[in-house]
């Protein structure tokens, strides 16, 4: 599922697991970098456009999720 939210100044779409998660202390948007091998340069690093929320991507979506102070 995609949410858009606002970054630096233009609105993304951010892959997330619930449509509330930007209202959640644990949402992180970033941009996901993908690595690849290269014989001749060794490995590479490229960026795209593609977001998604960094928390959930590395450690899952917590049990209980706690909402923001701000919202």
């Amino acid at each position: 599922m995609f949410v858009t939210v606002k970054r630096e100044g233009k609105k993304v779409k951010v892959a997330v697991s619930e449509k509330n998660c930007p209202t959640y202390v644990c949402f992180s948007p970033h941009i996901y970098q993908h690595r690849s091998y290269n014989q001749t340069e060794g490995s590479m690093t490229s960026e795209d456009d593609f977001y998604s929320c960094s928390h959930r991507n590395y450690h899952g979506c917590p049990e209980i999720k706690v909402k923001r102070k701000d919202n």
